[in-house]
């Protein structure tokens, strides 16, 4: 009797850390506002902070796309291919990395609102995004 019960535990130790390694490999990158204003801002500039989280694969492009009152105003892609390495460092595999984007008056007038698209892709073409809504009052 004793001998199966070792058996058992032997096979749900294989079963569960097969498991835990492959929801490790398979983990997709993620993004994460931190930070971004609540309601109205009567600031001249807000800083819209993100971080980006990568699963089992680096890095390989970062896009960031900005609509001023639901058209577009602004798009800019960092890819791994193009990028100069000083410009900007992608996070490699499980590492995660600040970010942020500054957003003033100067961009509009009072009462416009801002929506700010972040996304990440890596090297398996995994994706993750979030996004921030932010309107100067």
């Amino acid at each position: 009797m004793n001998k199966i019960s070792d058996f058992t535990f032997v096979m749900a130790y294989i079963l569960s850390v097969s498991f835990a390694a492959l929801v490790i490999s398979t983990a997709s990158p993620r993004v994460v506002v931190t930070e971004c204003p609540d309601g109205d801002t009567v600031e001249y500039d807000e800083i819209v902070e993100f971080y980006l989280q990568a699963g089992s694969a680096d890095i390989i492009s970062l896009f960031v796309y900005i609509e001023k009152n639901g058209e577009q105003y602004s798009r800019f892609n960092i890819s791994q291919e193009y990028n100069p390495t000083t410009a900007f460092e992608f996070p490699v595999s499980f590492e995660k990395q600040e970010f942020s984007w500054s957003i003033d008056r100067s961009f509009g007038d009072y009462g416009d609102t801002f929506s700010i698209f972040v996304e990440i892709i890596d090297e398996k073409y995994k994706s993750g995004s979030d996004s921030c809504e932010l309107r100067f009052a």
